[in-house]
């Protein structure tokens, strides 16, 4: 099980949290991993937060977003990284979400993927019916 923060964020790396789910559901003892995922920074310099994480074949998408409080006014948008799980280091594949005023990409829906793609859905905080978008968002080369 993983648990991205959105706060904290120092120097724009994002903290994970990863933890067995037997640990959490089962009888094992909790051995929990701290992973900092480089997320860096936004076009105004804020620095980036988990908002979401989706599994994916090989590994998890991570919406990436401002990690500031909830009231920031400012121009949300988002990035997508592709993460292949604890000691890896995550890689930007795209840009998602409406750059509106007050508005913040908040949920990332994986619809499918092929050899090429993923096809995913991005819901939004600030904004009445959360204003879904589907994208199309090129694999990683590998």
């Amino acid at each position: 099980m993983h648990v991205g923060f959105r706060a904290p964020a120092p120097g724009g790396e994002a903290l994970v949290l990863s933890i067995s789910e037997q640990a959490v559901f089962g009888q094992l003892a909790p051995d929990p991993e701290v992973s900092r995922l480089a997320l860096g920074r936004d076009r105004r310099g804020r620095e980036r937060g988990v908002r979401d994480i989706a599994a994916v074949a090989g590994g998890f998408l991570v919406l990436a977003g401002p990690s500031l409080p909830e009231g920031d006014a400012g121009v949300g948008g988002g990035e997508v990284f592709f993460w292949r799980g604890p000691g890896d280091q995550a890689a930007g594949i795209g840009s998602v979400g409406l750059r509106r005023k007050g508005v913040k990409p908040e949920v990332l829906l994986l619809l499918g993927e092929d050899a090429a793609a993923y096809r995913v859905l991005v819901m939004h905080d600030g904004v009445q019916g959360g204003a879904p978008i589907e994208y199309r968002i090129e694999k990683p080369r590998r």
